[in-house]
């Protein structure tokens, strides 16, 4: 039997504790098995759930982010701004309940590691489930994104003291993240036919040095008092709806671009991708009331 400490140690829980939140994230340090890094982050499901309906969802959940994980990690053409994962399997539930309570889980943990096997995963779980209900939860570990560059915390780090009390990035940062962005949402909806659910500043990750971003998916928020697992939704064909500011506020920017302009630029790119998906677009344009309405259609 593998024990916890075989594969992982140095345990330092990372995750915001949302409430509705399905799992738990601790930053490891691994052994170098299958090429990983040194540092990588560790998702556990939670180990209480308050009903069975809620942990049947869970596990379901758990399932699916696994299998697109893995179908994106091996994928050449994947845009490195998904996160990449390393490993998959089923941990003793006590380490869920060590990483709650803030405590060092004991290298002596049973740990069935399944890697990028999603046949063996499925196997291994009906498995222990069947045997031990309730012992086991399931776990996968990803590339660790730094801690720093959550864009959650860099609006809660801004000044204190900024007389505006607005976060901002500069404009290249803004179109820079923007088209990584648009980069993700087409390779999705291209390569697998389904779109991004939960755009939230906690799970966007910004690197300001390289001007690269990170997507990741480690918290879940609660929604009518259920927890929302469902967050990449089998999506087709979208209807994108522009809404572009252009009241007198926009006129004012940088020397060589105005909020007008940098508006402008964003729109079409997201026109443009949007068309090339067979998607409609519409637009309206607004002051104070509607300027101009262009109802959504597709492109020729």
């Amino acid at each position: 039997m593998t024990k916890l400490g075989d594969l992982y140690s140095n345990f330092i829980r990372i995750d915001l504790d949302a409430r509705g939140g399905f799992a738990r994230v601790a930053e490891v340090k691994t052994k170098g098995q299958r090429g990983m890094p040194e540092l990588c982050a560790f998702k556990v499901m939670r180990d209480k759930q308050e009903t069975d309906e809620e942990q049947a969802s869970v596990l379901q959940h758990f399932d699916n982010e696994i299998e697109l994980l893995i179908k994106i990690t091996k994928d050449a053409q994947a845009p490195s701004a998904i996160t990449r994962i390393y490993d998959s399997g089923f941990v003793s539930a006590e380490l869920s309940q060590n990483l709650h309570d803030r405590a060092t889980p004991s290298a002596g943990l049973e740990i069935h590691s399944t890697g990028l096997d999603l046949h063996e995963f499925q196997h291994r779980k009906k498995s222990l489930y069947d045997k031990e209900p309730g012992k086991w939860l399931p776990y996968l570990v990803v590339e660790l994104a730094p801690y720093d560059d959550s864009l959650l915390r860099q609006i809660n780090a801004q000044p204190k003291d900024d007389p505006d009390g607005v976060f901002r990035f500069a404009t290249g940062e803004v179109i820079a993240m923007a088209l990584q962005l648009l980069d993700v949402m087409q390779y999705l909806h291209t390569r697998h036919g389904i779109a991004y659910m939960d755009w939230k500043p906690e799970h966007i990750y910004w690197d300001i040095l390289n001007n690269r971003v990170r997507l990741i998916d480690w918290n879940v928020t609660a929604r009518f008092g259920h927890p929302f697992v469902k967050i990449f939704e089998e999506e087709r064909e979208l209807t994108v709806m522009l809404l572009v500011d252009l009241s007198g506020s926009q006129m004012f920017g940088s020397i060589s671009k105005t909020k007008q302009r940098v508006a402008a630029e964003l729109s079409a790119i997201l026109a443009f991708s949007a068309l090339k998906n067979n998607d409609k677009v519409g637009l309206i344009l607004f002051t104070d009331k509607v300027e101009k309405f262009v109802p959504p259609r597709k492109g020729n």
